[in-house]
């Protein structure tokens, strides 16, 4: 397939390599003390499985970025009590510190990463941990510590270059498909589609397909909706021949019917009304008739005496009960000043008692005759002059005092008039009390009395009235001259009113079904031709659809080759064809078409070598490479940066590290 020229990514022209030089711990997981010196080289790890191989992979990382192989922060880097008899068993060995240093060359120049991790005690007690760190010995806070080294090898770079699983198996398959995406750069576009191009208008491929498909939806379902539509028309449809004309004059000949009904029932309404007139004067006599005899029911002019009495003896006993609350009112004021004047004589009592105290601790208080300074006798004219003092508080004193006994006993006297005015009241409030009392019960029998004559009054008799025996002979001649019912009569004028509208129905149906007919052929017609149009509509848009189903293989096959130009050995799936949903996108490691999940381990580590080849190229710098399960390679491992192969020998109960040929025992 013919296709325009890709353009590629361009790789960065200076790679910057990061080098592992050295790596050291103090009671790091299951290391007590450990050394090692790569100097920047390749090197081999040996050592039996759980000896501490992956341990180094987690140092490295932990002093780097705090986390472990697997990425985790919260992982157990302290060690832990071994001996199945320690209390402890389990548990991270308490009162230890931890340390983990890594040396890196970086472009040639030598630098020391170091962390450590302490235990906070408060009072013997372990209430968590603090973790310090160092740049070339300079003491950092964590978050400088962080941003320095992100500033050198950012993490999830850095995690790519040196995990060759992270790339391939953990790292979600969109963010795999966008890395490749960018570093491959633009695909280019294939050759043959200007004119499905020139149609997007602005849109993407994938807005547009997306238009298509809402578009085939609707014209699909306006399509399958029209053959029900004209099955219904044609299970209606009707012919309604040449009889047209002589319905018309069917319905000519009753509505002439219709109107000789109408004038016969005006001509009855009519006198109907009249007669209802008659009628509605009746039932207003009636009630006039009704009004009267309620009226003599409720004649009182024969008892006004008795009910005058009956309302004179509430009013009056209503009249005693205010004035009776009116003296409760004052007995209650006079309360309430006796208690006030009660109050103002406690309060005066107790100043006189308070002054009589004041006047005895002033008279018996010791004249002091020697100088509080010196401890000598005062001259006899200070002496004199205190006691003159003295004598002068002690006057005002009882001068006070004697104020104080005359407001006294003016207020007593003042007391005594208001409990005399309070027992008057209480007298008079008592007396009228029971005046009260013996008016009710006069005021309750009399009104027994009053209530039981009313009750035996004589009842008036209507028909003796003049008034109700004149309503009574006019109901009579108005009931004389109302007449008989014109109801019957018009009840079968309407029963030949509703048998003639049911003929006239019939008949304008009949007439509305032979143009109906017409309409419903015509109707007929243009849904047909409706239909033809939107079949043609629908294979129209599923055409453009195909269309772009075959753009997006030709564009997919591009992207796949664009991207698998950038490797040696690994390929990437970045799409799948599917057989009714068209393309589907992916990003999947293959080597020779087996999926990455499917390889040996030899093949895996091949493929993921190859894959942190390019995007070191890719992020312009190199990083320790640990490569783990490298004890049965036999494919060549041809990475660009420094190679740290941990391989499991059995037998080997201490880590061994073999640099550039060199073999070195580290305990």
């Amino acid at each position: 397939m013919a296709t325009t020229k890709r353009t590629k990514t361009k790789a960065a022209n200076v790679m910057r390599r990061i080098a592992l030089t050295d790596l050291s711990c103090e009671n790091f997981k299951g290391l007590k003390r450990y050394h090692a010196i790569f100097d920047g080289n390749n090197a081999v790890v040996k050592a039996a499985n759980g000896v501490g191989k992956t341990t180094l992979y987690d140092l490295f990382l932990w002093v780097v970025f705090g986390k472990d192989s697997t990425g985790r922060k919260d992982f157990g880097v302290r060690p832990i009590e071994t001996d199945p008899d320690s209390p402890n068993y389990g548990e991270a060995i308490k009162g230890l510190v931890l340390a983990g240093q890594v040396g890196l060359r970086i472009d040639g120049e030598n630098h020391v990463l170091r962390k450590e991790h302490h235990e906070k005690v408060t009072k013997g007690q372990l209430r968590g941990y603090e973790t310090l760190c160092w740049i070339d010995e300079v003491p950092k806070k964590v978050g400088e510590y962080q941003a320095a080294i992100e500033a050198i090898m950012p993490e999830d770079a850095f995690k790519t270059l040196t995990d060759l699983a992270f790339f391939t198996t953990k790292m979600h398959w969109t963010d795999r498909r966008t890395v490749l995406l960018e570093v491959a750069g633009e695909a280019g576009t294939p050759a043959g589609f200007d004119a499905l191009l020139a149609v997007l208008n602005g849109r993407t491929l994938e807005e547009y397909e997306k238009v298509l498909r809402d578009r085939k939806k609707l014209y699909a379902k306006e399509r399958d909706e029209i053959n029900p539509r004209i099955d219904e028309l044609n299970r209606n449809l009707t012919e309604g021949g040449d009889d047209k004309p002589e319905l018309t004059q069917r319905r000519k000949l009753i509505n002439g019917t219709l109107a000789e009904i109408e004038t016969e029932r005006k001509t009855l309404v009519d006198a109907e009304a009249d007669r209802q007139q008659i009628i509605d004067h009746v039932h207003a006599l009636l009630m006039q008739q009704a009004r009267r005899e309620a009226e003599l029911k409720s004649d009182t002019s024969a008892l006004r005496e008795l009910l005058d009495e009956k309302a004179k003896l509430v009013t009056e006993q209503a009249g005693r009960k205010r004035e009776l609350a009116e003296i409760g009112g004052e007995v209650a004021q006079a309360k309430v000043q006796v208690g006030a004047a009660k109050n103002e004589l406690s309060q005066l009592q107790l100043t006189r008692t308070s002054l009589q105290d004041e006047y005895t601790t002033a008279s018996e208080k010791p004249l002091n005759a020697t100088c509080y300074a010196c401890g000598q006798k005062l001259p006899a004219a200070k002496v004199k002059e205190i006691e003159a003092k003295r004598q002068a508080e002690l006057t005002d004193i009882i001068k006070r005092g004697n104020a104080i006994q005359i407001t006294i006993g003016a207020r007593q006297a003042d007391l005594l008039d208001l409990l005399d005015a309070q027992k008057k009241l209480c007298e008079r409030e008592a007396e009228f009390a029971a005046e009260v009392k013996a008016a009710e019960a006069a005021k309750n029998a009399r009104i027994t009395k009053i209530d039981k004559a009313i009750e035996n009054k004589p009842k008036a008799d209507p028909k003796k009235d003049k008034k109700w025996q004149e309503i009574a002979s006019e109901i009579k001649r108005a009931e004389a001259a109302i007449g008989e019912s014109v109801s019957d009569q018009l009840q079968a004028l309407e029963e030949r009113r509703a048998a003639a509208m049911a003929d006239i129905e019939d008949l304008t149906k009949a007439l509305a079904q032979v143009d109906r007919a017409k309409e419903d052929k015509a109707r007929i017609e243009e849904l047909a031709n409706r239909e033809k149009e939107l079949a043609q509509l629908v294979a129209d848009t599923e055409k453009e659809l195909a269309e772009i189903d075959r753009y997006t293989v030709a564009q997919s096959e591009l992207i796949e080759a664009n991207v698998n130009d950038l490797f040696r050995y690994v390929e990437f799936k970045m799409f799948d064809v599917q057989l009714n949903e068209g393309i589907r996108e992916t990003c999947e490691a293959t080597y020779y078409g087996v999926p990455f999940a499917d390889l040996s381990t030899g093949q895996q580590i091949l493929c993921g070598v190859d894959i942190v080849n390019v995007l070191s190229k890719h992020y312009g710098f190199t990083a320790p490479l640990f490569i783990d399960h490298t004890e049965s390679i036999t494919l060549p491992i041809e990475a660009v940066a420094q190679t740290i192969r941990l391989c499991a020998v059995a037998g080997v109960k201490t880590l061994q590290v073999q640099v550039q040929q060199r073999e070195k025992v580290v305990a």
